[in-house]
């Protein structure tokens, strides 16, 4: 989509070596001689493959499964006339009005991308986009409107008085550049890939962290849920109130949560992550507590009357996602430790992996060729796990989150002070600003919990 079309130019193409390490042209080769090919470059250097977007969804580039569906080719002639051929080499022709609802491919001409020796030079400015093919053609668009290389200019951020955290710019930047020229975030953040054309090598300073947690369901289900062993915290059903002193609402000592991420390597075993975090019962619940009238005496609590989201002391670091090497998705498990003794087992699953990969000799690293997947394919391998899990542990279930996935969902922060019944502010720990960023809701295991993910700057 250099151009916003789902096209192609030949020109770019032809020499790219496929996977068998034959090219394009080396495949049209045994249909056309390499003369007529080379003909038909100089009669229309722009020739082009273009993937319409047909109506009722019948097909477009999105939806084309390139392992079943064997397109047929169309062109139009001198005259106009749309034709087009099937794999069988048989010829039809359209009518002026029908539109095909089966896939289909186009070589035509391109209209968004000319010769740069065909645009009067006083038209052409100095920072425009120049795409030079192998030959030495250079191209440039029509109109920078079609200009989907150069880097969209960025909004200026939110006011000073939002104190986005430097930890977080490259967060907010990357959403703009996924809503203007429609990449994953991470690959702006990880990658500094800012169009769909774009490349760029690993940044290691960043990280997926945990950033929140909240138990969900029934309120008091979640609680029972977790708190059914001895050393659990409790709530106490009743506690004495008064200028006095009172006794406290919860018992001492905290739950504890594993968390667990499985991360599938291209190595074909499988990075098993396993960190902790703990937190209070007041922490994780607000309780339905009955006051005495006076202000003193004993009080009640009636139950849990919701669960709250709990702020990690410290967003949780659990892995910087090199995309070359990792999969495009990751599991990530949580389970409340009652049992400090460990069970391991083994796993296999079948992962996906990117190949959008080439070596730059210029800067000695490997690059990420292009946003998304790139022009090529995903590769699927067997991985196997070693699977840590605590004995007697109540697991709250597992939730994917894959490389594409959007990090921040809003540019507008939200306010995430929370007013407890008792009427306080309770905040976020100190070292989290006052507002929060929308970030991605999506991440919930059933009814059983949600978790924040942020992608942070790690130093």
């Amino acid at each position: 989509m250099i151009d916003d079309d789902y096209d192609v130019l030949y020109i770019l193409v032809k020499d790219v070596k496929l996977k068998d390490n034959s090219t394009l042209e080396s495949n049209l080769s045994k249909y056309l001689p390499r003369e007529k090919l080379s003909q038909l470059i100089q009669e229309i250097p722009t020739l082009t493959i273009f993937v319409p977007e047909l109506i009722d969804d019948a097909f477009s580039a999105v939806k084309w499964d390139t392992d079943l569906d064997i397109p047929k080719v169309a062109f139009i002639d001198k005259e106009n006339n749309v034709h087009y051929i099937d794999s069988f080499g048989d010829k039809k022709t359209f009518a002026h009005n029908e539109i095909p609802l089966f896939p289909i491919v186009v070589l035509k001409k391109s209209e968004r991308i000319v010769l740069k020796s065909s645009k009067l030079r006083s038209s052409i400015q100095d920072n425009v986009t120049v795409i030079r093919a192998n030959n030495g053609l250079e191209f440039v668009f029509d109109d920078e409107i079609y200009d989907n290389i150069k880097p969209k200019q960025i909004l200026t951020r939110l006011g000073a008085n939002t104190d986005i955290p430097s930890n977080m710019n490259k967060m907010f930047d990357a959403k703009r550049f996924k809503d203007q020229v429609n990449i994953w975030q991470r690959d702006y953040i990880y990658y500094d890939i800012n169009s769909v054309t774009g490349r760029g090598s690993f940044n290691e300073n960043f990280g997926e962290h945990i950033y929140s947690f909240q138990l969900l369901g029934d309120p008091n289900g979640a609680y029972n849920g977790i708190s059914d062993q001895t050393g659990d915290p409790r709530y106490n059903s009743s506690f004495v109130t008064g200028p006095r002193g009172s006794t406290p609402i919860w018992t001492d000592g905290e739950f504890e949560f594993w968390v667990n991420v499985k991360l599938a390597s291209k190595t074909a075993v499988g990075d098993g992550i396993r960190k902790k975090f703990k937190a209070k019962g007041e922490q994780l619940f607000d309780l339905d507590i009955y006051y005495p009238p006076r202000g003193s005496g004993t009080a009640f609590v009636r139950g849990v009357s919701k669960t709250k989201k709990f702020f990690l002391p410290q967003p949780m670091y659990l892995f910087s996602w090199d995309l070359e090497k990792f999969s495009e998705t990751v599991k990530i498990t949580i389970e409340e430790q009652d049992d400090p003794e460990t069970i391991t087992n083994s796993e296999k699953t079948t992962s996906t992996f990117a190949t959008n990969f080439e070596f730059n000799a210029s800067i000695g690293e490997k690059e990420k060729v292009g946003a998304k997947f790139g022009a090529t394919s995903t590769e699927s391998k067997e991985v196997f796990y070693s699977v840590v899990t605590t004995k007697n542990a109540d697991p709250l279930g597992d939730v994917y989150i894959a490389f594409g996935h959007d990090v921040i969902i809003s540019e507008q922060l939200v306010d995430n002070n929370l007013i407890t019944p008792t009427g306080e502010t309770q905040r976020p720990p100190t070292h989290y600003p006052n507002y929060q960023p929308a970030f991605n809701p999506s991440y919930i295991s059933g009814d059983s919990y949600k978790i924040e993910v942020a992608t942070l700057q790690l130093y």
